[in-house]
């Protein structure tokens, strides 16, 4: 939007009648401006990934199959293995 719709507006302009030139100047204007905005960058660029710290989890709040699955117990233990 930035280069192309100026780019095929304006022989649009220049061969139109006034009144419709006056139009298709003001939205190509306006579509421009706002493309060039920085907010419109920051739309179509990717979020940069942040650094988390890891929060922990008290166990009785994750499924039971899912401790299971980990070795845990339901009290966030490791399971004993079986004989």
């Amino acid at each position: 939007i930035r280069i192309l719709l100026p780019t095929i507006t304006i022989p649009l302009v220049i061969g139109s009648p006034i009144v419709a030139a006056v139009v298709i100047a003001g939205a190509t204007t306006a579509l421009v401006a706002l493309s060039w905005h920085p907010q419109a960058l920051a739309a179509i660029t990717e979020a940069t990934p942040r650094r988390v710290t890891p929060l922990p989890i008290p166990p009785e709040l994750i499924p039971e199959e899912f401790m299971n699955a980990a070795g845990y117990d339901s009290s966030g233990r490791p399971l004993k293995p079986s004989p």
